[in-house]
C-alpha cells in the first residue's frame, strides 16, 4: 500500500502507524526533529486549525518516539527529493505558503 501513495503522504501514513502520533502531531514535523543516531523522532509542537501550537497535547507526549527503518528510508529519500529539505523547513510543507506553514489533514491526501 505504502509504495502506491505518493511522497509525502507515505511519509505520514508510515509516521502515525509506526509510531502512534495524533495528526497534528505528525504535521508540523520538521528536519530537526530526527534523530538519526538514535532513530528517534521529538514532538515539540502542534498544528491545529491552521496555527502552530509550540506545546504537545500531553506531557507524555514530548517523550522522542522510536522510527523505523522504513520510516527512516522514506525520510531520506524524501530529502533528496524536496525542495524544503533544511532543518527548519516541515517535512510536510504547503506549496502553496511557500515552507511557512504545514499541510492541512484535510489536504495532505
Amino acid at each position: 500500500m505504502l509504495e502506491r501513495l505518493p511522497y509525502p503522504v507515505k511519509i505520514a501514513v508510515l509516521r502515525v502507524a509506526s509510531t502512534g502520533v495524533r495528526i497534528s502531531e505528525c504535521l508540523p514535523f520538521r528536519g530537526s526533529q530526527v534523530e538519526w543516531s538514535e532513530s528517534k523522532i521529538r514532538i515539540v509542537q502542534t498544528f491545529r486549525r491552521g496555527e502552530i501550537q509550540k506545546r504537545t497535547k500531553t506531557l507524555a507526549s514530548k517523550a522522542p518516539v522510536p522510527m523505523c527503518g522504513a520510516l527512516a528510508a522514506y525520510l531520506a529519500e524524501w530529502q533528496q527529493q524536496t525542495l524544503y529539505s533544511k532543518d527548519e523547513d516541515f517535512i510536510f510543507a504547503s506549496p502553496k505558503l511557500n515552507r511557512k506553514q504545514p499541510l492541512w489533514g484535510q489536504s495532505i491526501a
